[in-house]
C-alpha cells in the first residue's frame, strides 16, 4: 500500500477497511508477524549474570507465529475491520463527521477479552501486531478542508500499574500525535477531542493489554469493568487483554457488564508438545543462540515441553538459568553449551520456582482434576480449538505420567523407598513414549513379586513425597492408549 492516499476509495473498500484487510490473511500474517535475530557469538566475553540475561533479552525479540496466535490477529483485525466499514459507509460521510464540533459515535461498541495463563504470548502477539501496523501508516487527505491524518487503524493502550482516566487520556493523545512531547499536554484535550481524532484517524479498535495490573484484592472486579466502560466510551471496539484473574473479578460483578464484556472470550492455551509451531520456534531459539545451545531436536522437544509448561517465557527464563548455571559450574571455561540435562538441573534451581511451583500445579490439575489456584483457573467453559488443545495437554500428560509410574514400579523397593525420601531422584523426566518398551518389561519383571504390584507406597515425582491419592493409570490403559 502507498503510504500516503489522496482517494477515498480502493475498488470496494475504503481506504480504513483496506489499511486493515491488507493484513488480515493467514498466510501474510505468518509471513509479517515473525521475528528473528542474528545468531548470538558473544556472550562468553562478558560475565555469567549479564550473559545470561543478555540471552532471555535476547530470546525475547524472536517471534515464531502458530496457527492459535495467526487465528487471534485474524479476530483482532476482524473486528476492526467490521466497525470501520460500517462507520466510514463514504468519503462525504467522513468529511462531515470530520468537521463536527462533536462527533456521533457507537454507545455500545463491540467488547470482548483476551485471556489465557501469565506466559502463554498474549503480549508477544500483540507486540508484533502494533509493530506491523505502524510500519507503513497511509496518510489520507479527504479534501482541502480536511488536515492530512496518518490512518492508525488500531490503537495499543499498554497499562502500567494503578492508572487514572488522566492518564489513560494522556496516553491516547500521545499515540495520535496530539501532544507536541510528553511534556506538552494541552488542556482542551479531554474524552470529545480525543473521540474525534480517533475517528479521523480511522481508528477502528482500542486493544489494551495488562489491564489486571491497574488492582488487586476486593475491589478489583469494580475497577476493571468501570475502566473497560470508560474505553468503550469513545466509541469503538474494545479488545481487552488480561489473565485469568481478572477475568474472575470481572465475572463477579453485575450481569449489566458481564454481558457486555465476557461474551465469546479468546482462551491462549500453551504449546502442546507435538504442535509443529512449538518445535518450529524450538529450531529458531536454537539457531539463534548458535553454539551456546546442544539441544537435539526434534528429541528434546517432549522434555522441553514438560520442563516448561509449553509457555514462552518459561522456557526463554529456563534457558537463561541453565546458561547461568552452568557457566558458574566452570569460570574458568565460559565458552559453556546447554543440553537438555543443563535445562533438568536448571528446573529444579530455586531460581526457576515460581514458575515450577505453577507448572507442577497444573500438571496435578490436568492429570488428576481437584483445586487449585484461582489465577491458574480458566473461568469460562471452553470450546473449539482452546478445548481441543486443552484435551491434548491432559493426554499428553497422562501418559507422561504413565510412564513415570512405570519407570517407579520397575524399581526395586528399595530404590523406591529412596525417591519418597528424597534420596534419590525419581523418574522425572521419563518418556511418554517409554511406557510401550516397559509394559511387557513390567508384566515380566513384576508378575509374583511382592512390593511391585499395584502399589500404595506414596509416588514421588521430582524427588518430593506424595500423599496417598487417586491411582494413575495402569500400565494396561497405558498400552490402550498407545494403540497396544
Amino acid at each position: 500500500m502507498s503510504p500516503h492516499l489522496s482517494t477515498f476509495a480502493q475498488g470496494k473498500k475504503t481506504i480504513f477497511t483496506a489499511r486493515l484487510s491488507t493484513f488480515s490473511e493467514t498466510s501474510t500474517l505468518r509471513t509479517v508477524l515473525g521475528s528473528r535475530i542474528a545468531p548470538l557469538s558473544d556472550l562468553h566475553l562478558f560475565s555469567a549474570d549479564d550473559a545470561a540475561q543478555t540471552l532471555v533479552k535476547s530470546l525475547e525479540k524472536i517471534y515464531v507465529p502458530t496457527s492459535q496466535s495467526v487465528a487471534l490477529a485474524v479476530r483482532i483485525l476482524g473486528t476492526a475491520i467490521a466497525h470501520a466499514r460500517t462507520t466510514y459507509a463514504d468519503e462525504a460521510t467522513y468529511i462531515r463527521n470530520s468537521n463536527l464540533s462533536r462527533i456521533e459515535f457507537d454507545r455500545e461498541p463491540t467488547t470482548w477479552i483476551i485471556t489465557g495463563l501469565a506466559g502463554s504470548g498474549k503480549s508477544a502477539l500483540l507486540a508484533q501486531l502494533k509493530r506491523v501496523l505502524n510500519e507503513a501508516v497511509p496518510i489520507y487527505q479527504a479534501s482541502p478542508h480536511c488536515a492530512p491524518r496518518p490512518i492508525l487503524g488500531v490503537l495499543f493502550l499498554h497499562v502500567s500499574g494503578k492508572i487514572k482516566q488522566g492518564d489513560v487520556l494522556r496516553s491516547l493523545a500521545e499515540d495520535l500525535g496530539m501532544t507536541a512531547n510528553s511534556g506538552s499536554y494541552p488542556s482542551s484535550i479531554n474524552v470529545d477531542a480525543i473521540r474525534k481524532e480517533i475517528f479521523r484517524q480511522g481508528c477502528s479498535a482500542i486493544v489494551v493489554d495488562e489491564s489486571q495490573a491497574m488492582a488487586s484484592g476486593k475491589t478489583a472486579g469494580a475497577v476493571f469493568v468501570n475502566f473497560i466502560a470508560y474505553l468503550r466510551g469513545f466509541g469503538v471496539p474494545v479488545i481487552v487483554v488480561g489473565n485469568y484473574s481478572m477475568c474472575h473479578g470481572i465475572l463477579a460483578q453485575p450481569s449489566q457488564m458481564r454481558q457486555r464484556v465476557v461474551n465469546d472470550p479468546y482462551i491462549v492455551q500453551p504449546n502442546c508438545a507435538d504442535d509443529p509451531d512449538f518445535l518450529k520456534l524450538l529450531r529458531v531459539y536454537k539457531e539463534a543462540m548458535g553454539e551456546i545451545c546442544a539441544l537435539e531436536l526434534p528429541r528434546d522437544a517432549d522434555t522441553v515441553q514438560w520442563l516448561t509448561g509449553g509457555g514462552g517465557r518459561a522456557m526463554r527464563e529456563l534457558m537463561g538459568i541453565a546458561y547461568k548455571t552452568q557457566r558458574h559450574k566452570s569460570p574458568a571455561n565460559p565458552e559453556v553449551t546447554i543440553t537438555i540435562e543443563s535445562l533438568k538441573e536448571a528446573y529444579s534451581s530455586s531460581s526457576y520456582f515460581a514458575f515450577r511451583e505453577e507448572i507442577e500445579l497444573l500438571r496435578e490439575y490436568r492429570t488428576r482434576g481437584g483445586k487449585i489456584r484461582q489465577d491458574l483457573l480458566c473461568p469460562f467453559k471452553m470450546v473449539g480449538e482452546a478445548l481441543e488443545v486443552e484435551q491434548k495437554l491432559r493426554d499428553q500428560l497422562r501418559m507422561q505420567m504413565v510412564a513415570r509410574e512405570m519407570l517407579l514400579r520397575s524399581m526395586s523397593s528399595k530404590e523406591r523407598e529412596a525417591v519418597s525420601a528424597g534420596e534419590q531422584v525419581g523418574p522425572e523426566f521419563s518418556e511418554p513414549a517409554d511406557a510401550i518398551a516397559f509394559q511387557m518389561q513390567l508384566r515380566k519383571n513384576t508378575k509374583g513379586k511382592p512390593g511391585t504390584t499395584t502399589g500404595k507406597h506414596p509416588v514421588a515425582l521430582g524427588g518430593a513425597t506424595r500423599q496417598k491419592r487417586r491411582q494413575l493409570p495402569t500400565a494396561a490403559d497405558a498400552a490402550r492408549s498407545w494403540g497396544g
